[in-house]
């Protein structure tokens, strides 16, 4: 988003919603993962904002692996399906745009255009499909912790290579052949034949398992007091710092169901 499109307020590392952006920007772009809930609740409250939801196979989704340690899976289905619960509700509203990962992969220049019929505000600087090769006028890219790959579908599909993960994941965390069929990432559930006879990769993720009733009070109040700084900061021009920015990316898995979060079409002079 930050390289093919004019956005003069990116944020160039992961950052929570209510934190302070940029300050006098016509439009403001931030990514925090994992984040889709108080994503949803400020659509209400701002009717400036707009939200990129990545919707992907939950089987690709938790056999995605860390670069920093390669031996290590980072998301699970908990994370996965929390997401997803925390968005469907908004499916359809016109400032909830939902991408599905296989046709980004596939189709980038057509999944760009869409987004810009969706987002009028926009402007396109350069194609989905180039964002690589603009790499070097991006230095951002470059100090990213990511491998900087081309845009492939090839990773569409890639569970399959990691079976023991995907029933690993299915005996923690239950089925998801309803998310499945309902997603249209499956027909039917024809597809759990192929983890016949696999035996179950049960190793912890990177992410937390099992989010326990301290875990779910914390988030609760975190999104609370995040709801007061957010509206606070866009409607009573509270700022929390001078710059916006921090000096270093506040640490999380940056797989799943990631989010990207645009700013609005015009930044009134109240925000």
């Amino acid at each position: 988003m930050l390289s093919c499109f004019e956005i003069d307020g990116g944020v160039t590392t992961e950052r929570r919603l209510w934190r302070t952006p940029p300050k006098d920007k016509k439009v403001v772009c931030t990514k925090f993962p994992d984040e889709t809930d108080f994503a949803t609740r400020m659509l209400g409250w701002d009717p400036d904002l707009h939200v990129i939801f990545i919707l992907r196979d939950p089987r690709d989704v938790v056999v995605s692996k860390s670069h920093i340690n390669p031996d290590r899976y980072l998301i699970n289905l908990r994370v996965w399906k929390d997401n997803l619960a925390a968005a469907r509700p908004w499916f359809g509203h016109r400032r909830f745009h939902v991408v599905h990962y296989a046709d980004l992969a596939e189709y980038p220049d057509r999944v760009q255009a869409e987004l810009a019929s969706d987002m009028p505000f926009l402007r396109q600087r350069r194609k989905f499909s180039r964002f690589v090769e603009c790499a070097d006028e991006e230095t951002w890219l470059k100090n990213m912790h990511m491998e900087l790959r081309p845009i492939t579908s090839e990773r569409v599909g890639h569970w399959r290579q990691h079976r023991d993960r995907v029933k690993g994941q299915l005996v923690i965390h239950g089925g998801i052949s309803n998310e499945l069929l309902q997603m249209g990432f499956e027909l039917d559930d024809a597809w759990l034949s192929q983890l016949d006879g696999v035996r179950p990769n049960v190793r912890a993720s990177a992410a937390i398992e099992r989010a326990d009733l301290g875990r779910r009070v914390t988030r609760r109040w975190r999104n609370t007091l995040g709801t007061l700084v957010y509206l606070a900061r866009r409607y009573g021009r509270l700022e929390l710092s001078s710059s916006g920015e921090k000096n270093s990316a506040e640490t999380l898995p940056v797989n799943g169901n990631n989010l990207l979060l645009m700013g609005p079409e015009q930044r009134r002079s109240r925000s």
